[in-house]
């Protein structure tokens, strides 16, 4: 029998586990942002919307100086405690990315995974964008985006074998009746299965010109869309499918020196 998480740790820990559990978290989703962010040695990182820490730990491993800002107390809370069990230089703040300055203006790079999806808003999108441009240092910086590819599969259970749902529904339909042809704004149903776990999130759809308006409006230069792709050691044949179709896609733009 499913359930959902018995408690907020219980969520947060599962959200960790997928990356190791989930195949193309693990094969596909990191090292493709891994290999988009570059270098990370010495370099100044914001992980914006960190959630429980996990990238941030990647990168602080990886020899890069990394922040991380959630609007969580329960995540900001979790990942402190785990830094404070395995120190790794990492300083995390309880800020909302789409209402708050950034904790600094002198980053190389800010990541944000599964951040943008949360705008309900394009206000709030261009908020969001404009707090990782003000991150960034006037010498010029980069953002790297895990965002909802707009393009992602709309045929009813295409993801279920690489363990999630997702589906657009129109927010004024309060029955969600999954629709084909998502527009700006619609909402966005992600389900996912971890053994006996199912958890669900709540998003928002936006269009490729919708993300590319609003990173103009903050001030960021060439918008630059990357499909995923399976790093070393991925089942290619089992993740087919969702290579074929990402439902995330990774967005990058830039800052010129000021």
């Amino acid at each position: 029998m499913n359930r959902s998480p018995d408690s907020f740790d219980e969520l947060a820990e599962a959200y960790d586990r997928s990356a190791d559990e989930l195949a193309f978290r693990r094969d596909i989703e990191i090292p493709s942002l891994l290999e988009a962010l570059g270098n990370l040695e010495g370099r100044r990182v914001l992980d914006l919307g960190c959630g429980p820490g996990l990238h941030s730990r990647l990168l602080a491993g990886a020899g890069a100086k990394v922040t991380g800002t959630d609007a969580s107390p329960g995540m900001i809370a979790l990942a402190r405690r785990r830094e404070a069990e395995n120190p790794l230089g990492i300083d995390y703040h309880l800020q909302d990315a789409g209402t708050t300055e950034p904790p600094g203006r002198d980053y190389d790079t800010v990541l944000a995974v599964y951040v943008l999806p949360y705008a309900p808003t394009p206000r709030v999108l261009t908020a969001m964008c404009r707090t990782a441009r003000t991150a960034l240092s006037r010498h010029g910086g980069r953002l790297v985006a895990a965002a909802l590819n707009p393009d992602f599969a709309t045929a009813p259970g295409y993801y279920r074998p690489h363990g999630f749902e997702i589906t657009a529904h129109r927010p004024d339909d309060p029955d969600r009746t999954p629709v084909t042809d998502p527009r700006d704004g619609d909402g966005i149903a992600l389900r996912t299965w971890m053994g006996d776990l199912v958890f669900d999130v709540a998003a928002h759809y936006w269009s490729r010109a919708t993300h590319e308006a609003a990173l103009h409006t903050a001030g960021f230069t060439d918008p630059t869309w990357t499909v995923p792709t399976a790093g070393p050691g991925a089942d290619r044949t089992a993740l087919a499918g969702y290579l074929t179709v990402p439902h995330a896609i990774i967005l990058t733009a830039h800052t010129p020196p000021a």
